[in-house]
């Protein structure tokens, strides 16, 4: 074939039109897959994350009653297995501990029936976490650790 007519042959193959809009489909499909993914992730570790919230909640609403951190443990871990199937997902860690402070020490735990300075009672405190691991289709592993404290009085 000679110059000319391989010529003609390139300018008549670029511009040909046919076929492109399965070539411009076939080149983005890939990064809309991948946003895809990655917003079914991102709405699934959303919704993990206020599942865990939601659980903490439900412990600081019977914590305001002072009902005793065995009773917010119970509450917290009915909302937990409402919120997330046993077989379907990684098991969630919950723990609530009800402790007093004196008003002018509210880091310091002390025993609940000891008299502060200036005669003034203990605050009674509850403190809940929940911890739970998140694996997502492309995201890495997620590890929640929500914590919440409630003040009773």
């Amino acid at each position: 074939m000679s110059g000319v007519a391989m010529s003609g042959v390139l300018k008549s193959f670029w511009a040909e039109t046919a076929g492109v809009a399965a070539i411009e489909f076939a080149l983005l499909a890939p990064t809309l897959l991948v946003m895809l993914l990655a917003s079914m992730d991102l709405s699934a570790v959303l919704s993990e994350r206020e599942g865990l919230d939601h659980v903490l909640r439900s412990g600081a609403q019977l914590a305001m009653a002072d009902a005793g951190s065995s009773a917010v443990l119970a509450v917290m871990q009915g909302a937990a297995s409402e919120q997330f199937p046993q077989a379907a997902v990684p098991a969630v860690t919950l723990s609530a501990s009800r402790f007093c402070a004196c008003p002018n020490a509210p880091a310091t735990s002390v025993g609940c029936g000891t008299i502060c300075t200036g005669n003034q009672p203990t605050y009674i405190f509850y403190h809940m976490s929940a911890t739970k691991s998140f694996s997502g289709i492309l995201f890495p592993r997620l590890d929640f650790a929500p914590a919440l404290q409630v003040e009773v009085r």
